[in-house]
């Protein structure tokens, strides 16, 4: 019995640990972000949020958990000046753009650009050299590197050194606005396949009903495989900002064929941004598609689900289409339409008869 309970009060710190329910917000400025995890940058995903400090520098950051200061960085482009603070649940608090270190790593950095005879430099840190405080004062905001104006660019890290959705892992804002779906585009995805009458992708207006539901604007002819794609963004209540949404899904007939869910990824498959986000879309200024399939090497990302393919080579016949768009706080858009599925066919008039009437 005592073993037992010993177990369900190890489970309810694990499960703290990873929700991390008592992070504080890294700026004591307030809670504010101008972007978001995962929104698709040039070959890369946004590895976190991007917190607003008001257009100036110099505001305070502090530690978010107790930890230690593991690592240093500083450099002309990139993150500039960076911070990497080692947390007791073994997570990583990265803070990036920094304008300044607190005083006595301001004197080792510039110890460690003497001896290097160079401004970009990197230090190490164990364990028991530099211990911080939850809420200690680390560094002041900055707009150092590659940050284009004041702000600071915030990363949760997992024990392996993925990225992971702050938003969802004990950073939340509040927010009561679903996802905003603008349009649904049918690409085609072999040598046979005709989206209403055209072997070129269609794209489609949205149409809402009501709410947060929307529908296609008509029912859909398509013949061989096809993919659905999603243009949506989201909005954050009391931001003017569109933001990236936390997943979607799609499902055929009720059955849920496709789910990504952005919770994390690994550096090493960033480069993907490209083929989860459709871009030959893109190149031709149609916006920005969020793919709801899956080609194969884009599985690697992570972000999608185990078995889901979403590619749709459907059986003769109308059928049901449902996508779900959610963000952070769960607030759920609903899309819903119809797929006819047949062989192409052409209408030729033949007049049989004429009369003066």
């Amino acid at each position: 019995m005592k073993n037992s309970f010993r177990l369900l009060l190890a489970l309810i710190s694990i499960t703290s640990i990873m929700t991390g329910q008592d992070y504080l917000w890294p700026v004591k400025l307030g809670k504010a972000i101008t972007s978001n995890f995962a929104e698709a940058r040039p070959r890369r995903f946004h590895s976190g949020i991007d917190i607003r400090t008001k257009r100036t520098t110099g505001h305070e950051i502090v530690a978010v958990d107790a930890g230690y200061l593991w690592r240093v960085k500083v450099s002309s482009n990139g993150y500039g000046r960076v911070l990497y603070l080692k947390l007791n649940d073994g997570s990583t608090a990265v803070y990036a753009h920094l304008q300044k270190f607190m005083p006595l790593l301001n004197d080792i950095i510039k110890i460690e650009q003497d001896i290097n005879r160079s401004y970009s430099v990197e230090k190490y840190f164990r364990e028991n050299e530099f211990p911080i405080a939850k809420g200690e004062v680390l560094v002041a905001t900055g707009e150092s590197g590659g940050a284009f104006g004041p702000h600071l660019h915030f990363e949760l890290r997992d024990s392996l050194n993925r990225p992971v959705n702050p938003l969802t892992h004990g950073f939340p804002l509040h927010d009561k606005h679903a996802p905003v779906p603008d349009a649904l585009a049918i690409v085609p995805l072999d040598r046979e396949a005709v989206i209403n009458g055209t072997p070129l992708s269609q794209i489609l207006p949205l149409r809402r009903i009501g709410g947060s539901v929307y529908e296609f604007p008509d029912t859909v002819h398509v013949f061989g495989t096809v993919g659905l794609n999603v243009s949506v963004t989201d909005e954050i209540t009391g931001f003017p900002n569109r933001f990236n949404i936390a997943g979607a899904s799609l499902s055929v007939d009720d059955v849920e064929v496709y789910r990504t869910d952005f919770e994390s990824f690994s550096f090493e498959h960033t480069h993907l941004v490209e083929t989860e986000r459709d871009n030959a879309l893109r190149r031709l200024n149609d916006g920005e598609f969020h793919r709801l399939f899956n080609l194969g090497h884009n599985s690697n990302l992570g972000f999608i689900k185990e078995g889901s393919n979403g590619t749709l080579s459907l059986s003769p016949g109308h059928h049901t289409i449902s996508i779900r768009l959610f963000d952070h706080k769960k607030n759920v858009s609903r899309i819903k339409g119809t797929i006819y599925h047949a062989p192409p066919f052409s209408l030729r008039a033949t007049v049989l008869s004429q009369d003066r009437k």
